[in-house]
């Protein structure tokens, strides 16, 4: 399982990690980044979704596919990810999020993917839902749980509660 957990995207101290992890030259990566977790607190798609497409590119990355998993069928999330190198999972609200991941399936969808070798990249939001449960982005963070979210259980690809 390929992993890299962050608050920030991949900034300069990480770049060198996050092209570690990769198995082909970065051109030569397809991305699926799914931006479901910034509607949580904005109704339109916010900007500061670009600082991270903007990291992406610098490292030579071009082939992302802007994706928001909400209304779609398991059919629709299984073809987005098919021919997917990276799955990169933003940030937003921890409780939205995780709430469409379970209601839409995606949930089962990343599991298989990320055991199959995809990279999992987790930004904020997208790194609590990899713990156990998704409590601890209440900690220290500014999530809510307005969506009456009554199940935290997460994804479990890490074995402890983290904050980043």
């Amino acid at each position: 399982m390929k992993l890299l957990l962050t608050s920030q995207g991949i900034q300069k101290e990480l770049e060198k990690d996050f092209l570690s992890l990769l198995s082909k030259p970065p051109q030569d990566n397809r991305v699926i980044n799914i931006t479901t977790a910034s509607f949580g607190d904005h109704a339109t798609r916010p900007k500061w979704l670009d600082t991270y497409i903007t990291q992406l590119n610098k490292l030579g990355i071009t082939n992302i596919e802007e994706f928001d998993i909400r209304d779609k069928s398991q059919k629709e999330l299984n073809i987005s990810l098919s021919n997917k190198d990276i799955i990169f999972v933003n940030g937003g609200n921890t409780f939205f999020l995780l709430d469409y991941i379970k209601k839409t399936g995606f949930d089962r969808i990343i599991k298989e993917s990320v055991y199959k070798g995809i990279i999992y990249i987790g930004i904020s939001a997208g790194s609590y839902i990899t713990c156990p449960t998704i409590e601890q982005s209440t900690w220290e963070h500014q999530d809510r749980n307005r969506f009456g979210l009554t199940n935290l259980t997460a994804l479990n690809f890490v074995p402890t509660p983290l904050s980043p």
